[in-house]
């Protein structure tokens, strides 16, 4: 598996110091804990993340920033009430190019999986949701869980870009990415910025680092070799 260190740098160096200075914050209870939604896939610059403050005695997730979150999930099928499940497999040819999102809530260990097909040619949004994971959208969502979702594949309403939409305002290619290049034998080595990467990260950074690639790649070998099998 090749990998650009330079976009590999770009994308988790922001994402590692925000959470060094988030970490202490929280130890110390500073702020609410939050809920997220994180969006990875072809042609983005950089996860989408999108998140809401949680609050039991508010109901669970507040403020604008919750519509946005709770829209995100249901438009996905991970909140039921917009899409139709469905135990039939979409062909492959109209799924188009898939995007992960992981849905997790600060202090909680629990992590919810699904892989959205936003740029289907079959007339609307697919989602894939592995099975096993009620608890967690529980344990994500709380009371706006509504049973989580039904089956393993779901469908948006005939024509509806509702999710497409809103995940472009957040960074979304306008259209599906085409598949990706062989990479450049003039393109710089990793070892030309390998260095770089130890200064900024450290050793236990690029060992979570690395362990976050190789999670994401088994996850995607799985969701293709699903795919094959239909």
């Amino acid at each position: 598996m090749s990998v650009d260190v330079r976009r590999v740098f770009a994308v988790f160096l922001p994402v590692c110091l925000g959470l060094a200075f988030a970490t202490p914050a929280l130890a110390k209870g500073g702020g609410p804990p939050r809920g997220y939604a994180v969006v990875t896939g072809p042609g983005l610059a950089h996860p989408i993340i999108v998140s809401a403050p949680w609050n039991p005695r508010l109901g669970g997730y507040y403020s604008g920033e919750a519509e946005v979150l709770i829209n995100v999930a249901t438009f996905a099928g991970a909140i039921p009430g917009w899409v139709h499940y469905s135990p039939r497999h979409p062909s492959a040819r109209v799924l188009g190019p898939p995007y992960e999102v992981r849905y997790f809530m600060d202090r909680r260990p629990a992590v919810a999986d699904q892989f959205l097909y936003p740029y289907s040619t079959s007339g609307g949004l697919w989602v894939h949701t592995p099975p096993g994971q009620r608890a967690v959208f529980k344990a994500v969502f709380g009371r706006y869980w509504a049973g989580g979702p039904r089956e393993e594949w779901a469908s948006g309403p005939q024509g509806d870009t509702s999710l497409l939409y809103l995940l472009q305002l957040q960074g979304l290619p306008a259209a599906a990415p085409s598949a990706p290049k062989p990479a450049s034998t003039a393109a710089a080595t990793p070892t030309a910025t390998f260095p770089w990467l130890v200064l900024a990260l450290g050793i236990p950074g690029l060992v979570i680092l690395g362990l976050i690639m190789l999670w994401s790649h088994l996850r995607r070998r799985k969701a293709s070799a699903l795919l094959k099998r239909h």
